[in-house]
């Protein structure tokens, strides 16, 4: 994998992937229309994936599994029906993608959650018009107003000895980058 690069904006931020896609994080806050975003999504029409904060420590643990989507997209090796639930997918310890959609999919009463999208910036900009909400920049220190770091610490099973020796965020992102390994 490339090393990911990121540009940051008022609202978004954007990550480079391999094979020159992009992808583009923004935080919304406060949705009012949860419930048909969430039927839109299920029906295929709304081309992102949408998750839940609250085991999302920093924007760069979505990259990662962004980017491995991408690369299995690329190889005709997606184990979901499309780049956005591997994303999802990609966030979760287990191979069971109805775990992984449990654990970090959004629920149709949620009003906080990141919207992730794979693509150019004008096709990320007409999934951002359909929310209706407030957007804000997704940064870690935003962010920690919506995780609960004991419940990523317990979910993705870090303990005392390897935060000793690593960081939180770099813990979480490795056992993404080497699930399915």
């Amino acid at each position: 994998m490339t090393l990911l690069s990121a540009q940051c904006e008022t609202d978004m931020i954007t990550y480079d992937l391999e094979f020159d896609y992009k992808m583009h994080v923004k935080l919304a806050l406060n949705v009012k229309n949860s419930r048909e975003i969430s039927e839109r999504l299920k029906s295929g029409h709304l081309n992102c994936a949408l998750i839940r904060p609250h085991l999302i420590l920093d924007p760069f643990q979505i990259a990662v599994a962004a980017n491995k989507a991408v690369y299995n997209m690329k190889l005709s090796n997606l184990v979901t029906k499309n780049i956005n639930s591997e994303i999802i997918f990609n966030l979760g310890i287990t191979r069971n993608i109805s775990a992984s959609f449990k654990d970090f999919g959004i629920k149709e009463d949620d009003e906080n959650f990141l919207v992730v999208h794979v693509g150019d910036e004008q096709s990320a900009e007409d999934v951002w018009g359909q929310l209706e909400c407030s957007y804000v920049f997704p940064s870690s220190i935003k962010l920690r107003d919506y995780n609960d770091e004991n419940a990523i610490l317990k979910y993705y099973k870090i303990s005392d000895v390897e935060l000793n020796a690593s960081d939180l965020l770099s813990s979480v992102v490795s056992r993404i980058a080497v699930k399915g390994i």
